[in-house]
């Protein structure tokens, strides 16, 4: 038995662990995560992994995040005139502070939108970012998670993510 409350931070999900209960869990079915990576990428594909509904209770398998969007910070896209849909820096910011390489003009860039399927025997899931994004937007720093639901449960638990450059093979 263990205790599903979580008191474990955000950076839980940057470690590649699944076992039961060893995630980052916020209350509600939405919420977002920043994450600053440690250089400039060209992120080609983004993975969500979660612990196996099998081995857990119904009522713990649907705090798994179902629909999410990936967003990248990016200096403003004046120059390229494309269906992309975009949201102001101050969208998902909780205070006025910006550090010295960005801008109030930054925006973020959504790079996929995606649903984590809970019935697969994959618990980690990839989700390619569009060529067409990876061509234009390729020096990114910074990305926001956005969980737009979960499969039904009053709380939401991440066990991992990752952000990746290599294509998928």
């Amino acid at each position: 038995m263990f205790d599903t409350r979580s008191s474990l931070p955000p950076t839980i999900i940057l470690n590649d662990i699944t076992s039961i209960g060893h995630c980052w869990s916020f209350a509600g079915r939405m919420g977002c995560i920043g994450i600053k990576l440690t250089e400039r990428i060209c992120i080609t594909s983004f993975s969500l992994n979660h612990a196996h509904p099998n081995l857990m209770a119904s009522s713990l398998a649907q705090k798994a995040p179902q629909a999410f969007a990936l967003w990248a910070l990016y200096p403003p896209l004046q120059d390229i005139v494309l269906p992309i849909k975009t949201r102001p820096i101050t969208h998902f910011l909780l205070s006025d502070f910006l550090s010295s390489d960005v801008s109030p003009n930054h925006q973020f860039v959504l790079l996929v939108n995606g649903s984590y399927n809970l019935s697969s025997l994959h618990t980690h899931q990839f989700f390619e970012i569009p060529q067409f994004l990876t061509e234009i937007l390729n020096a990114l720093d910074t990305v926001v998670l956005e969980i737009l639901s979960n499969w039904g449960a009053p709380s939401t638990c991440i066990y991992s993510i990752g952000v990746h450059r290599e294509p998928l093979s």
